[in-house]
């Protein structure tokens, strides 16, 4: 997402339904371009996967609260802390050196 559109994310703290399609996750255009240069850099044979996401969600309530209200029948195998990401970046950020660093509160 680009920061002209992290006005949009107001809208989305009173209905967390809107955001369910993607479980809150979003990724600044800052971070995507960041990944995109250490994956080139990344050297290794054959082909790996990676999830690039924010660290954060979109949401000012906490993602354990969250999954609690909208998720309630799903096993969830860790707590979150605060409103830390449901998809980990963190395979990226151990084989690749990814690091997000451009979040929607910091408003840049």
């Amino acid at each position: 997402m680009n920061p002209e559109e992290y006005a949009k994310f107001e809208e989305w703290q009173d209905d967390p339904t809107q955001r369910l399609w993607n479980m809150w996750t979003y990724v600044h255009v800052r971070d995507v371009a960041q990944s995109i240069e250490i994956a080139i850099e990344y050297d290794a044979r054959g082909k790996d996967e990676f999830f690039i996401p924010s660290d954060v969600t979109c949401m000012r309530t906490p993602t354990q609260e969250l999954l609690e209200r909208y998720y309630p029948h799903t096993e969830c195998r860790k707590q979150f802390e605060g409103n830390e990401s449901v998809l980990s970046s963190e395979k990226a950020m151990r084989v690749l050196g990814y690091k997000p660093q451009h979040r929607w509160m910091d408003k840049a």
